[in-house]
Formats: C-alpha cells, sequence, structure tokens
C-alpha cells in the first residue's frame, strides 16, 4: 500500500470514526484501523447503523463493516424474550469482521459484579458464534484482565456466588458451562440495561 492511499484511508476512518456518537468513536477508530493495518479482505456489503438522532450512515464495503450480529433463531427468540427492539439490541451488540463487538460494556467499579456480567455477556457472543450460551470460564478470565476487572483469588468463587446463572459453575481449566433460565433472564436484563444507558 502506497503512503498517499494509506493517508486517504486514515483520513477516510477518522471521518467515520467522528461521525459516530462519542462514546463509540475510540472503539470504531481502533476496529477500522486494525482491519486497515491487518491487510483487510473482501468486499461485504454496506449496512446502516443508528447514530446520534437515529440518522443512518454507511461504512465503505471496502472498510470491512458487516453490520448487526447475524440473526439466528436463537438469538432472534432471545431479543423478544427480554422485550427488546433489534435497532436497541444494536446499541448494545454488533458484528465487525466476523466478530462479534460490544458498543456498550458493563460498568467496571464493583469488579465482582463486572466480572460476572463479562460472563453473561460473552455467553451471548457464543450464542452469535457458536448457537449456544455457554460460559467459558478461560475466555471470561482474559476479558476481565483486559479489562482490569480480574480479581484472582475471587474470581471463581464469584461464579459459586451466581450459580444459580449457570448449569453447572465454571472452574478453573474446566469445559465451557451453559447459562441455565436465571442466567439467561440475568443476560436479558443486562442487555436491556446497557441498551438504556444514555
Amino acid at each position: 500500500m502506497q503512503l498517499d492511499e494509506l493517508k486517504v484511508q486514515i483520513k477516510e476512518i477518522s471521518a467515520i470514526a467522528a461521525a459516530v456518537p462519542e462514546e463509540f468513536r475510540q472503539k470504531c477508530f481502533e476496529l477500522l484501523m486494525t482491519h486497515l493495518l491487518g491487510g483487510g479482505s473482501g468486499t461485504p456489503p454496506t449496512l446502516p447503523i443508528p447514530v446520534g438522532s437515529g440518522v443512518p450512515f454507511s461504512l465503505p464495503a471496502s472498510l470491512g463493516y458487516s453490520g448487526p450480529p447475524p440473526m439466528t433463531s436463537l438469538l432472534h427468540a432471545f431479543i423478544n424474550k427480554i422485550g427488546l427492539a433489534s435497532e436497541q439490541f444494536n446499541r448494545v451488540v454488533g458484528y465487525m469482521h466476523g466478530n462479534v463487538i460490544f458498543y456498550r460494556e458493563p460498568d467496571t467499579a464493583k469488579a465482582a459484579q463486572a466480572q460476572i456480567d463479562w460472563a453473561l455477556l460473552l455467553a451471548l457472543k457464543n450464542a452469535i458464534t457458536r448457537g449456544s450460551f455457554l460460559v467459558d470460564p478461560e475466555e471470561v478470565r482474559l476479558a476481565c484482565q483486559e479489562k482490569g476487572v480480574f480479581e484472582r483469588r475471587t474470581f471463581y468463587t464469584n461464579f459459586r456466588k451466581h450459580a444459580v446463572y449457570f448449569r453447572s459453575p465454571p472452574e478453573p481449566a474446566g469445559k465451557p458451562q451453559p447459562l441455565s433460565n436465571k442466567g439467561i433472564a440475568a443476560l436479558g436484563d443486562l442487555v436491556r440495561q446497557l441498551a438504556e444507558r444514555v
């Protein structure tokens, strides 16, 4: 890629990031730059996404935007069960470059609650990508470390305290565990709260 071409694409990415709501700008810019620098290929469709007052705009297909997550029957049933419109759900969860992304994330003020919230969100990610609300303890541990909410001595104890959310609480080096009905309900509450956050 030529330097002039790279400059043009970076300006385009900056303009796109500046057009999204302020809370999403940094993440949007990072994702688009990662795709550009990673040599993103293919031409996925350009899909509208809501911005600010609900006026749609489109990201160029050359940047690899994919749009909302694929609407499987499991995801459709979940969204209906928690009583959210698709556009509200899409304020929280997106799908870019084949990856599930979260536009809105849990509050990190209380680490113990944030760890459970991330376990629930990652179960949603697995429902989208793997077709089942599974909690992989290693995936949750890594996400919590990245977000600065990992507490080594209480991490697995926290899963046991919230055992009703899982068919069997996740254990160190254990297999992924499915959410229980109460866990799916708690995930629904979390997604609804995140969608309604201003």
